[in-house]
């Protein structure tokens, strides 16, 4: 597939998965995106659908709220500086809730503070990455918290 420039790294880990065998339907995992970036949701739904998982996204926290009862998700990806409702806030409701307590969740952020870092951590979520990032630091974090696959290089 021809690169546009836009999104290579993006494009280059699609290359890759497409290249890898799919995984079987019923232990494809899904995961949902949730940042106010439309490019930012582009290149990580790039990324995991070429590694062959199923990914929805939302651009909002209160429209993530709204989506997760139809759209059962095995890990969230979540910015945390975002309009409305900010990312921790969203973390705080999804761990009080029985239903999505238990679901994995990556802070997937520009803040890079210690503090931010911390704060993140004590609210529940499970891994945390800054922006800008590699595929391989997003594909490692989900295999960690997945339990799926050896570290990739």
């Amino acid at each position: 597939m021809p690169t546009t420039g836009l999104y290579p790294q993006a494009e280059r880990a699609n290359d890759e998965g497409v290249a890898r065998e799919e995984m079987s339907m019923d232990t494809k995992k899904t995961i949902m995106v949730v940042d106010d970036n439309p490019d930012i949701i582009t290149i990580v739904k790039t990324i995991l659908e070429g590694r062959g998982f199923t990914v929805f996204s939302a651009s909002s926290g209160p429209e993530l709220l709204e989506m997760l009862p139809n759209h059962k998700s095995d890990l969230i990806i979540l910015d945390i500086m975002m309009p409305e409702m900010d990312g921790l806030e969203v973390l705080t409701r999804l761990k009080g809730k029985t239903e999505t307590a238990t679901v994995p969740v990556i802070l997937l952020t520009a803040k890079v503070q210690y503090e931010d870092v911390l704060g993140g951590y004590k609210l529940g979520a499970d891994y945390y990455i800054t922006k800008p990032f590699t595929s391989t630091q997003l594909v490692n974090g989900i295999n960690l918290l997945l339990g799926e696959g050896k570290p990739q290089q």
